[in-house]
């Protein structure tokens, strides 16, 4: 992981480490460790998950307290697929929840945005433990 971050490969919006704050457990901890890896949003990533969220309302809670980071790890996933620095690198958005409607996997597969879980992470790299 540590490789990953380091060359940029795994990259996440600040919006997620916001979200995790509350909680100050482990994951955060290690978020907290690993700021390297949280973008903030800049104006086209905030747009594009306003869109995403006019769209596809249940990515988002409005009663919440602090902003849900689903829509910005999908529309940060989109403006990167925009750049045309990254060549043909695939961006790919990692999560682990369920495919139930209007959560991560299932809108990037209505988005043609290839969804893998963590796991998937550990076979692409060849990782053996």
């Amino acid at each position: 992981m540590e490789k990953l971050i380091k060359k940029m490969r795994l990259i996440s919006p600040n919006q997620v480490l916001e979200e995790l704050k509350p909680k100050d457990d482990e994951l955060f901890k290690w978020c907290m460790s690993h700021k390297k890896m949280f973008k903030k949003e800049d104006i086209n990533t905030i747009n594009t998950a306003k869109s995403l969220l006019d769209r596809f309302p249940q990515l988002g809670h409005p009663d919440k307290e602090i902003e849900d980071a689903d829509p910005y790890v999908i529309a940060l996933a989109i403006e990167l697929n925009k750049q045309k620095t990254l060549g043909k690198r695939l961006v790919v958005v990692v999560s682990d929840e369920g495919e139930k409607q209007f959560h991560i996997p299932d809108v990037c597969k209505r988005l043609d945005i290839k969804c893998i879980k963590f796991i998937g992470i550990v076979h692409e790299e060849g990782w053996t433990f």
